[in-house]
């Protein structure tokens, strides 16, 4: 009869072990978590406003190549490449500044979000990178496929931005 009791006390106590090892697991997954942190979404913020900046040079930018491609009393496409370039004058030394900043801003927040985050964030850093070099380093180059390629990326960019806010 001793052991007839014995033996759903030792059943019960196991259970209430095993369910209290469970819980101090998922709490401690939960403390552990990576949330996102202000610099990641500081670094979002960053970008969206250094593209801002990129896309105004941009549109500038590949309005003076394509004028000065199909336009034949022009022959220097740099030149006018440059003149919208040096128009933007204000606006790439702030992207310029930007840049450093978001370059900061990524290292830390990399280090400080779980996987799926960190992923968009290299994502959203290489496509930013992308962008900002097709249109800071345009030249005569610039040809139709550059031109079109300067789209690609700002797309690419608007992109990434989405799906890292997702994450955010």
């Amino acid at each position: 009869c001793y052991n007839k009791y014995r033996g759903g006390f030792v059943k019960k106590c196991i259970s209430i072990f095993l369910v209290l090892i469970l819980l101090v697991l998922f709490n401690g997954c939960l403390l552990f978590d990576k949330q996102p942190t202000d610099s990641a979404k500081t670094f979002y913020d960053k970008v969206n406003e250094s593209k801002t900046l990129i896309d105004l040079v941009a549109t500038d930018v590949c309005a003076a190549w394509k004028d000065a491609k199909y336009d034949l009393s022009t022959k220097d496409i740099n030149n006018a490449i440059e003149k919208a370039k040096n128009e933007h004058s204000e606006n790439i030394a702030k992207i310029n500044e930007l840049d450093k900043e978001i370059r900061d801003l990524f290292g830390k927040a990399k280090d400080e979000v779980e996987y799926s985050t960190e992923y968009e964030l290299e994502r959203v850093m290489t496509t930013y990178i992308e962008y900002k070099d097709s249109v800071l380093n345009a030249n005569e180059a610039l040809d139709s496929s550059g031109y079109i390629g300067v789209s690609l990326s700002k797309d690419s960019l608007d992109r990434a931005l989405q799906d890292l806010f997702v994450e955010l």
